[in-house]
């Protein structure tokens, strides 16, 4: 296996029956919400600066491991994400997690859930899977996932991630689903993308000291939704640095992976904790040949 059999370092945070992140070592349970900011909140809450852009939202379809047919994409650039995706089913084995649903608002906002997923564990599923297929090369190379709760209820946000030993907690906000509703977009989507961004986090290798590599994470994590279509090109920008917020640092590896095939996929094997290597930013120079200031500057001139 490429990582752990199950490995809590990123996300030793003790998650408690509220389901609130605790922070430890600074990468303690990971909370995603919309910001224009891109600047982390006071008490370890990742700040993660993405705004979805999704269509009309339709009760009646099925789960799908891509973007619905009647998603606004509105940039001719935004295609470029929409390129062939890896093959999901060579993962089947490797990517199913054990998993189970706890919707605590299906009589409320929750109910939005149910009818954006009509099989919401096998869409759960698939989407690890794919997650899976845009890390990793083979199925080998995936870590197994602890088992995962997914628990759906009222709280201002979008979604969190955290861990109590052995569990994964995911938590999705039924009030952002009825937001987005309210606002006309596709529900289906938001919460797709949403768990690509979090299943990411949870798939993605674990460094040995992974504060210290904690935006690497977060801008894997945010890469991997761009690829799978779920951000639109409409939220980059230009300027900053590549370590401001998950949005920034996913565009940025999206920039250098296609200008440096399998440049993530390698960025990722560096965060293996059992490689017997620290990690440092002088990976990014052994991957392409120059370092992250320099490579930060030839992507702001293409934007």
């Amino acid at each position: 296996m490429g990582g752990r059999p199950w490995s809590y370092g990123k996300r030793c945070a003790g998650v408690a029956a509220a389901l609130a992140c605790i922070a430890c070592d600074g990468t303690s349970g990971w909370i995603l919400k919309s910001s224009s900011s891109g600047t982390p909140d006071p008490g370890g809450e990742l700040d993660a600066g993405i705004v979805l852009d999704a269509g009309t939202y339709d009760a009646s379809s099925d789960a799908s491991s891509e973007p619905s047919a009647d998603a606004t994409i509105d940039t001719d650039a935004e295609l470029d994400a929409a390129e062939p995706l890896p093959d999901a089913g060579a993962f089947i084995d490797a990517c199913s997690p054990e998993l189970s649903i706890d919707n605590l608002t299906a009589n409320g906002n929750g109910a939005l859930f149910e009818q954006a997923f009509a099989s919401p564990t096998q869409a759960v599923v698939e989407i690890a899977q794919q997650v899976c297929a845009l890390l990793y090369k083979t199925p080998d190379e995936a870590p197994a996932s602890p088992p995962i709760v997914l628990v759906i209820e009222d709280f201002f946000g979008i979604a969190e991630i955290g861990i109590t030993a052995p569990v994964i907690y995911i938590r999705l906000s039924s009030l952002h689903m009825q937001s987005a509703a309210a606002e006309g977009k596709n529900v289906r989507d938001e919460i797709t993308g949403d768990l690509h961004y979090l299943l990411a986090i949870d798939y993605v290798l674990d460094n040995e000291n992974p504060g210290r590599v904690r935006w690497v994470i977060e801008g894997i994590a945010a890469w991997t939704r761009y690829r799978a279509g779920y951000t639109s090109l409409l939220e980059r920008r230009t300027g900053g640095s590549p370590i401001d917020d998950a949005t920034t640092a996913g565009f940025f590896f999206d920039w250098m992976d296609r200008t440096y095939p399998d440049a993530v996929y390698e960025l990722n094997q560096s965060l293996d904790p059992n490689d017997g290597v620290e990690w440092s930013e002088r990976v990014f120079e052994t991957i392409t040949g120059r370092d992250l200031n320099a490579l930060w500057s030839d992507y702001q001139a293409t934007l």
